[in-house]
């Protein structure tokens, strides 16, 4: 249900050297990289966890799908080794369900990052497995989701009374009404075509959300298709990459909608795609969107 998601970092250099010690484990590394300060980390042609210099991250927790409690337990060494914090040592924590197996630690900024196994693999891709943001005014946020989840085929759940759930086949995440509150982070989601880009953003729109750029092709790289809307000050966009195997970072600037947008990276920036290589597969439509968290 989770295309990708992205970070800011204050140094990204020293993050370039914790994230690939830390989730050599899960199988994921650097692939792709702008001007030294923008960088995707995935496995199988398809980077899926970005990193980008600028004001750190706040509020959030992001937990990568583990094939079994031993990859956990790499993780955690691994992490821990390459100057993580601890925030909880491989173990059961079955007040979440009884199989649930995680291990959490801090990176250089402070962020909240964890891998867990839940027993068995789950549908779908077992890359981001959950995400845990927290938000200002619950209300607000749910507003906006209840609208654009459906669009791209997923739903509004009950939580507790301080919190919702946004659902797809085999896997959520909570918005919680917490803080400190999530802040510069986006969340890709996954859409069918452009048609859903495009009813993504229309949904948004006439819903009142603000518009943060139309239903059009960035030059991240050819095929891909996006529109943004932001919520109560968060950025939202969804996204169609016509060539999954070629991605590029969503380096979308914050800005007020009357603003014009600055130029951005990947209009300038040469791409730098890292080994391993793997061999390309047939031409995917996949779209995606993302929600940023921004200040409100």
């Amino acid at each position: 249900m989770i295309d990708h998601v992205g970070l800011e970092v204050s140094d990204y250099l020293r993050s370039k050297d914790f994230y690939p010690a830390a989730l050599a484990p899960l199988g994921i590394d650097l692939m792709m990289e702008f001007e030294g300060r923008i960088g995707g980390f995935g496995r199988e042609s398809k980077p899926f966890f970005w990193l980008r210099q600028g004001e750190p991250a706040a509020g959030i927790h992001v937990a990568f799908a583990a094939p079994d409690s031993d990859t956990v337990d790499a993780f955690y060494a691994a992490a821990i080794g390459a100057g993580g914090e601890g925030n909880g040592p491989p173990g059961l924590r079955t007040h979440y369900h009884p199989d649930y197996y995680g291990a959490f630690v801090r990176d250089p900024d402070g962020h909240s990052v964890e891998a867990v196994h839940h027993g068995e693999t789950r549908g779908g891709e077992n890359r981001i497995d959950h995400l845990w943001i927290r938000v200002r005014d619950l209300d607000a946020s749910r507003r906006f989701y209840e609208t654009v989840a459906p669009v791209v085929g997923l739903r509004v759940k009950d939580g507790s009374a301080n919190r919702f759930h946004v659902t797809g086949a085999s896997r959520s995440f909570p918005l919680v009404r917490d803080d400190p509150t999530t802040e510069n982070v986006h969340v890709a989601f996954p859409a069918t075509d452009r048609a859903t880009v495009e009813a993504f953003h229309r949904a948004a729109l006439e819903a009142g959300f603000r518009d943060n750029g139309g239903p059009g092709e960035t030059r991240y790289h050819p095929g891909y298709y996006s529109a943004s809307r932001r919520p109560a000050g968060r950025r939202c966009i969804a996204a169609a990459d016509a060539l999954c195997s070629r991605r590029a970072a969503n380096a979308h600037s914050r800005r007020e909608p009357d603003e014009v947008p600055p130029r951005r990276d990947a209009d300038s920036a040469p791409l730098v795609q890292h080994p391993p290589r793997h061999a390309l597969g047939p031409a995917a439509c996949a779209a995606s969107g993302h929600w940023g968290a921004g200040r409100a």
